[in-house]
């Protein structure tokens, strides 16, 4: 079997994975909505006579104990089954559970203090909720990009300063010229996971940096590898990283007040006395999920133009049509992207455009000169 097929198969069963947990989601959600089941989970809040606070903790604790329980089997399919099957996965059952475990008790930290003013708002500026909540986001996605490389990153895989000097020595100009201030160039042991590679610019002022993955290093060559980070600096000249999250912010801020809208709606039909009561936040989960899903495309759509940019920056200094085309199709062998997946996938799902989509949009930059010095 061809790469290109294997790569159509893996990636149409990873969809088709995500496609029943979405289901599974809405049918819970829509459950507790709308049956006997939300009530049922906030009189069992409420059994240890606990403060309102503590109640809906609880509460959200039980709704998302039952998703975990629901969805474990697909987890375990999409992230362990399938990965091992299609020769991608070096992990152990035991340590995929582990990592498994320590992404659940991220979630969950970062998760309170979100979850807690979510519903002080609720409760306190039942009008406005949605306005305040947004700010809440906007602050706590713009701390989180900040750390997430020095607090979160770490604490599954292991980081350590780029360890090829030639290579160091090859990507410091490109770096400088453009006035990219880092905390350095650093890898990571992605192959303790997985045969995939990766690279990414994280963090934000002091904690900004570039990641590649050891798999990258080990498959790639320095020009590829240049190009691959000529990528991410890319990023950074175009200002990806605040835009999206300036961007994705009015979007989410945007969502919370359509919401909003329909949350009261439902509110004033059911005569629900409370935006804050139990039984009702199912709907809220509802609505939120929904619009997320319906605004996927939109925040999609936004990610593909900026990879359609970092490309378009990283083809011009390096003039070598053929080592960018090279980098891409390696970084697609290695992840077993599908090089062409149907239109309307690509649409609704995919963060960045397909490899052929990349590949031609380079080939049409052939003999462009290099971008003149900022």
């Amino acid at each position: 079997m061809s790469n290109a097929v294997c790569a159509r198969h893996y990636q149409r069963a990873k969809l088709q994975v995500f496609l029943v947990d979405l289901l599974v989601t809405l049918a819970l959600l829509a459950t507790a909505a709308f049956s006997p089941l939300g009530g049922w989970l906030a009189e069992r809040a409420g059994w240890a006579g606990l403060a309102p606070y503590g109640q809906f903790l609880v509460f959200v604790g039980l709704l998302a104990s039952l998703y975990q329980v629901i969805g474990f089997p697909l987890a375990v399919y999409s992230g362990f089954v399938l990965e091992h099957r299609f020769g991608l996965s070096n992990q152990s059952f035991s340590r995929w559970l582990r990592q498994k475990l320590k992404a659940l008790f991220v979630a969950i930290l970062l998760g309170l203090p979100l979850l807690l003013a979510f519903f002080a708002l609720l409760r306190a500026v039942p009008t406005w909720w949605w306005l305040w909540f947004g700010l809440v986001l906007f602050f706590f996605s713009t701390v989180l990009a900040q750390l997430a490389p020095v607090v979160l990153f770490p604490l599954f895989y292991r980081f350590t300063p780029l360890e090829h000097p030639t290579l160091v020595q090859r990507l410091t100009p490109l770096l400088t010229q453009w006035g990219l201030k880092l905390a350095g160039l650093f890898q990571f042991d992605l192959s303790r996971d997985t045969r995939k590679a990766n690279a990414a610019l994280a963090g934000l002022g002091k904690t900004r940096r570039i990641v590649l993955a050891d798999t990258l290093i080990q498959n790639s060559s320095n020009e590829e590898i240049a190009y691959v980070v000529a990528h991410e600096v890319g990023h950074h000249v175009h200002g990806h990283l605040w835009k999206g999250i300036l961007l994705n912010g009015l979007l989410a801020l945007g969502g919370l007040f359509v919401v909003s809208r329909a949350y009261g709606f439902y509110l004033n039909t059911s005569g629900t006395i409370s935006s804050a009561q139990l039984e009702a936040l199912p709907v809220l989960f509802l609505l939120l999920f929904l619009y997320s899903i319906l605004t996927t495309p939109l925040s999609n759509a936004l990610s593909r133009r900026f990879e359609f940019q970092a490309d378009a920056f990283a083809a011009r200094p390096i003039q070598d049509v053929r080592t960018a085309i090279s980098a891409l199709q390696k970084l697609a062998a290695l992840n077993l992207a599908d090089p062409e997946p149907p239109a309307i996938v690509e649409f609704w799902f995919h963060s960045h455009p397909s490899i052929r989509r990349r590949i031609q949009a380079i080939e049409t930059l052939a003999g462009v000169h290099a971008p003149p010095r900022p």
